[in-house]
């Protein structure tokens, strides 16, 4: 590989890398605010009445809570899986860009 390719592929590498690195940080800053939010008195209101439109937290018979028909424990679960992955994608870009980094080395010497 030329000299030129191995900068192209490095250089989308790293933008594959930070755009990764900012889905995961929006991931994980969309999981803490939601898991922080404090509902208003009317909905609190609603909720314990068992109403509530759909998006709110709503409390099931059996006391568990959910959010548009999907537990909220399925959905943090799903939420970390995501993260999860993202996080060895990552990983495995930085990978690449150390690899593409020594090659470019190599052939610089050569």
């Amino acid at each position: 590989m030329e000299d030129e390719g191995i900068e192209a592929v490095l250089a989308k590498a790293i933008d594959l890398r930070l755009k990764i690195s900012n889905c995961i940080h929006r991931a994980t800053t969309t999981s803490i605010t939601c898991n922080k939010k404090t509902p208003s008195l009317e909905e609190e209101e609603q909720e314990s009445e068992g109403l509530g439109e759909k998006g709110w937290k709503k409390k099931s018979p059996e006391n568990s809570e959910f959010l548009d028909g999907v537990s909220l424990s399925e959905a943090e679960e799903g939420e970390d899986d995501e993260t999860e992955r993202l996080l060895l994608i990552r990983d495995a870009l930085e990978s690449l860009e150390s690899q593409l980094s020594n090659l470019q080395v190599s052939f610089l010497c050569l």
